[in-house]
């Protein structure tokens, strides 16, 4: 039997809210080691003020930036052509350059909606969140002739379940202004109590948005959405749409069967992140014990040392023990912990896909350093896969669908009545391009190697540069053709007195 609205949402909430609990415990701890004071967002209003965890390491959190910039720019580079398509069917080779040329018309059009947007901004904050495993974030345009507007949605407002497409029912919950709510809910109509709550200065209200899939038609789910504010219905079962549809967007580093939360790479290393924060405070107090020890003496009647002493101050006893002040709890070898430590945040690094720290004091050749970055990439790609399919792809389709709605793109790709779909491509392409161009320097090095000044003769460079070019997208660099290329090989040869022949 079909639930009521109202009780389908309360549902599927409730179910969401039974995995945010299982993983609730390691998702604050995860916050607190990599954004310290953040982890009181999973916490009720009345904690939320009190002071953050302590922690003695910041390893964890510095280098979970690092990590997410390197994700961020491995999927998005701000400053390289990564907003790419290709045909999702095959195409008549008849109309094949004209399909080429409309999916780049297209491909241009999406990426100067998103330069236009204030992606790159807040993009980098949304990716912090994969260092945990799951990132999210909400897509939509305020008005028609605004820009794309994207806001990071943290993990403590998150309400998941996975299903047979990843992340299936996704809920967010967060306490806003009641002033707010006929912002957030344009052309809704209130109850006379949320009414109230609106007028009366500094309210505040829990609002619940939801959005599932209703698999009705199988082949072509659609997006459902419903929302509550102070626990009332305001958005009742309302059909979004197909994929594209839905604002909020949520992906998982390394996702694991069957569970919402993606197992990060702050995740996978929280046992070495506990222990170097723990021996971290054991050093840090045994050095506190070594700088200002804690003490015993003899009380003879005068001498009352109860309150402590200060440095530079003489006091009188009567005793004449020599030692009859002592110092205590100074035992202890620094020097092990310390060593540990860095043994430690060499782990941790190396679990955030960090290049290993240079042993020596000669730096890397550039090709050694690129194929040592490769390296990190590449054990990356696979756990980094799904953060492309999964948050990427659905942002470049919601912005292909906010573009449609606001009458700036066709609703279809259309080329002499051939209807073309269209699929975004992985970063992962250029990833092996990357592959392909380092295999390539090391097949001219070992030529060089072998036959010396004659590689020169055996190697066309032009062509071999222009593949190079070509592979790695780049814009930039432009090549001299050969007619350019004869007319200087000429000139040089004039300013010398040596006259080539035909080049």
């Amino acid at each position: 039997m079909a639930l009521h609205a109202d009780d389908e949402f309360d549902h599927r909430l409730k179910a969401a809210k039974r995995q945010f609990n299982a993983a609730k415990s390691d998702l604050r701890e995860l916050y607190s080691f990599l954004f310290n004071g953040r982890e009181r967002e999973f916490d009720t209003l009345a904690k939320k003020h009190e002071e953050p965890e302590e922690i003695y390491d910041s390893t964890a959190g510095d280098t979970n930036l690092e990590f997410a910039s390197d994700l961020f720019s491995f999927m998005t580079p701000e400053n390289q052509q990564w907003v790419d398509y290709q045909p999702g069917s095959a195409i008549p080779d008849e109309i094949e350059d004209e399909v080429a040329d409309t999916i780049e018309t297209y491909r241009l059009h999406i990426d100067k909606a998103i330069r236009s947007s204030n992606y790159y901004d807040t993009g980098p904050a949304v990716f912090q969140d994969f260092g945990v495993g799951t990132a999210a974030m909400w897509v939509d345009r305020n008005n028609v002739s605004d820009a794309i507007s994207i806001e990071p949605v943290p993990l403590p407002e998150l309400r998941l379940t996975a299903g047979v497409r990843g992340v299936e029912d996704r809920f967010r919950e967060k306490r806003c202004w009641a002033r707010d709510l006929p912002i957030l809910f344009r052309g809704r109509s209130f109850s006379r109590k949320l009414t109230k709550k609106i007028d009366t200065p500094g309210a505040i209200v829990p609002v619940i948005w939801g959005f599932w899939r209703d698999y009705s038609d199988p082949g072509n789910p659609i997006w459902v959405h419903s929302a509550k504010a102070d626990g009332e219905i305001i958005v009742d079962n309302e059909i979004l749409g197909p994929e594209g549809s839905n604002p909020l967007l949520v992906g998982r580093f390394n996702p694991q069967p069957g569970l919402p939360y993606g197992r990060g790479p702050g995740w996978m290393q929280l046992p070495e992140i506990r222990t170097l924060d723990a021996i971290r405070r054991m050093v840090l107090e045994k050095m506190d014990q070594s700088v200002d020890p804690a003490f015993v003496y003899f009380r003879d009647g005068l001498l009352d040392l109860s309150e402590g002493i200060e440095s530079g101050m003489a006091y009188p006893s009567q005793s004449p023990a020599r030692d009859a002040v002592q110092t205590i709890g100074t035992e202890g070898n620094l020097d092990y912990g310390l060593f540990t430590i860095n043994e430690l945040r060499e782990n941790v690094r190396r679990g955030f896909y960090r290049k290993p720290s240079q042993p020596g004091k000669t730096p890397p050749s550039a090709s050694q350093f690129i194929g040592e970055e490769q390296a990190e990439l590449r054990r990356m790609w696979r756990p980094a896969a799904p953060v492309f399919s999964e948050l990427i792809a659905s942002f470049l389709r919601r912005v292909e669908v906010l573009e449609v709605e606001a009458g700036l793109l066709p609703g279809q790709i259309t080329v002499k009545d051939t209807l073309v779909t269209i699929r975004p491509i992985s970063p992962l392409m250029r990833a092996l391009s990357r592959e392909k161009v380092i295999a390539a320097q090391s097949i001219m090095g070992i030529a060089r190697e072998s036959f010396d000044q004659q590689a020169a003769l055996l190697i066309d460079g032009t062509a071999t540069m222009t593949n190079i070019k070509k592979e790695l997208g780049d814009e930039l660099v432009v090549f001299r053709t050969p007619d350019q290329l004869k007319e200087i090989v000429q000139l040089t040869a004039q300013a010398t007195g040596n006259v080539p022949g035909d080049v």
